[in-house]
């Protein structure tokens, strides 16, 4: 019935400046806007769209209470829930997966930015937890908090700046945008 699902490469996205960004496929020249910095290079007023390379895929064993192996294709990982809901606590639950995936973008993009900089980070920590509550209507609120450990000589000003680039990690900005979720049966 079809084709087999394959996963669509991502969309390559050139640095501002660069003769790529002088008119991408499928941007109207009404849809563009103009550089930041001394050029005038239009750059495109949406971001272009990115799909992972390889879906998740999860698989859980029933034989191990509710242990799910989860893999992209180049990794696997594990997730459980606790013993009171009937597994055996086995690896993180999915809310501390959402958490790490936070934790771990924060420090990697700080980490990238540092050694790009030079600044002079002796180590990094980051610490995040949540609270979950449920509204009146039934829309649940998760809330996340972030707690950001640099060790280092660093003056104030640079300490801001980490605070700012922890702000433009990724997944920061994937859960402060808009998130659509859209599920079918296969």
């Amino acid at each position: 019935a079809g084709a087999p699902h394959r996963p669509r490469r991502p969309v390559p996205f050139a640095p501002r400046g660069s003769a790529a960004t002088a008119g991408p496929a499928g941007v109207a020249p009404d849809r563009m806007l103009p550089s930041c910095g001394t050029g005038s290079t239009p750059r495109p007023s949406r971001l272009p769209e990115r799909t992972a390379p390889m879906p998740i895929e999860a698989r859980l064993h029933r034989a191990h209470g509710a242990l799910t192996t989860l893999t992209n294709g180049r990794h696997a990982w594990s997730s459980d829930v606790d013993k009171t809901l009937g597994s055996s606590d086995a690896a993180p639950d999915p809310h501390d997966l959402l958490d790490s995936a936070l934790a771990a973008c924060t420090v990697l993009t700080l980490e990238l930015y540092a050694r790009r900089k030079q600044l002079a980070v002796t180590d990094w920590r980051v610490e995040v937890s949540h609270t979950e509550t449920k509204a009146d209507d039934g829309r649940i609120h998760y809330r996340l908090q972030r707690r950001i450990h640099i060790e280092g000589a660093l003056s104030p000003e640079d300490r801001q700046r980490l605070l700012e680039i922890a702000n433009r990690c990724p997944i920061h900005r994937i859960l402060t945008g808009v998130i659509e979720d859209h599920s079918e049966l296969a």
